[in-house]
């Protein structure tokens, strides 16, 4: 599936299957209704979380960083919708360890970058004021 051709046309867009979103720096003010499988992209040297993801006061899911892979966004419990960070971050190499935990929230460096995930097998939708 080329996705990145398909994020050039539309800002929202619904995934049924795993699927790799392509560059992280071009997610920024999109919205995702993920299927089976879950949603990935390529962070390069950001640190992508989760603070919607059910962790402790303070804490976010990380997604990735800088030489890890990336665990899939799902939006698989807790709220249906989740908005996901991406920034460059002190120290970003040192959260490759929490990748696929709750750790404490990251502390941008950086311009900070958002986009939206709904879990259209709970129900998620993308919303408009999102859009």
């Amino acid at each position: 599936m080329e996705v990145p051709v398909l994020l050039a046309a539309a800002k929202s867009l619904l995934v049924t299957a795993f699927a790799d979103l392509g560059n992280a720096h071009d997610l920024a003010g999109k919205c995702f209704e993920s299927g089976q499988g879950g949603l990935t992209a390529q962070q390069g040297q950001l640190v992508v979380w989760d603070p919607d993801a059910p962790c402790p006061q303070g804490q976010s899911y990380i997604h990735a960083a800088p030489g890890s892979s990336f665990a899939p966004m799902t939006a698989g419990a807790g709220a249906k919708e989740h908005t996901y960070h991406a920034a460059e971050v002190k120290d970003a190499p040192s959260y490759a360890a929490q990748v696929g935990k709750c750790h404490a929230t990251p502390t941008p460096v950086g311009k900070e970058l958002t986009w939206q995930v709904a879990d259209a097998l709970r129900g998620g939708k993308c919303r408009a004021s999102f859009l």
